[in-house]
């Protein structure tokens, strides 16, 4: 049985005799030192990592709230104003887009209808209908919007039909999910007169309202015409994989709801 005073006394003479060795002998204290030296850095070390990780999502957070801000100071993301069709150079830039980070909480890839859930809702400015946009690409649309949580019809989903154009010649047509792999998608009526090009770069219009005009959607992969159709059948290579989104941003178009009035206003009178 372990005699308690007797271990503690066998202990205390232990860390004496240490402490004599080394307090009287160069070596062995050098390599104390050096030892914990050593130690003491390593475990630093260990500890700056534990605290950078902890602070990732954080930092991480402030990155895309900086480059929202960025974004929507580009001059594609502003409307031009004229006060004369005569004063070209006195044109005053308007701001037309605004966005807001968010981080992707779900995703699907692999249904028939996929979509994304994001750590954003009302109480942070989302509204149904906004686009969502990567730093290299199109994500989808919002759909519900809760108070701090939003969904989105991706891409990849049957009901998504976003207007895009050939960068090249500005031909447009509909992008549409066909069930295939996440990397890929089938561009609609682009009509046979068109030169289609392996490689010819997808850009979106702006015309719908949803997203800024010229954001780099993918590349079209193959284009055939069938005898007797009027349209190619084009296969697009998107630019962002769906299957790999983390953080993205929510397009609020400020001047939206002018356009859709002047838009409704102008149906009326047809």
């Amino acid at each position: 049985m372990l005699n308690i005073p007797h271990f503690f006394s066998f202990a205390l003479l232990e860390l004496l005799c240490f402490y004599l060795i080394i307090q009287y002998n160069q070596n062995q204290r050098d390599i104390f030192l050096n030892s914990s030296n050593l130690f003491t850095g390593t475990l630093a070390r260990k500890y700056n990592d534990v605290v950078t990780v902890l602070r990732l999502p954080k930092v991480l957070d402030s990155i895309q709230l900086e480059n929202a801000r960025l974004k929507a100071s580009l001059k594609e993301n502003l409307y031009v104003q004229n006060d004369s069709a005569t004063r070209v150079q006195d044109s005053v830039y308007l701001q037309q887009y605004a966005f807001i980070p968010a981080r992707v909480v779900s995703n699907s890839i692999t249904l028939h209808n996929n979509i994304l859930t994001l750590d954003k809702g009302s109480t942070s400015g989302v509204e149904q209908d906004m686009g969502v946009i990567m730093p290299n690409g199109v994500v989808g649309v919002v759909d519900q919007v809760g108070k701090y949580y939003a969904t989105v019809i991706s891409l990849l989903n049957s009901k998504s039909n976003t207007s895009v154009a050939l960068k090249r010649n500005g031909y447009f047509g509909n992008l549409v999910w066909n069930d295939s792999d996440p990397l890929h998608m089938s561009l609609e009526a682009i009509p046979k007169h068109v030169r289609v090009e392996r490689g010819d770069t997808l850009i979106t219009t702006g015309y719908s309202a949803i997203y800024p005009s010229g954001i780099v959607v993918g590349t079209v992969e193959s284009a055939t015409l069938e005898p007797g159709n009027n349209f190619y059948t084009i296969t697009v290579l998107l630019n962002n994989d769906l299957a790999n989104v983390q953080y993205v941003m929510i397009v609020k178009n400020l001047l939206k709801e002018d356009r859709q009035e002047t838009e409704k206003e102008g149906s009326h009178d047809q």
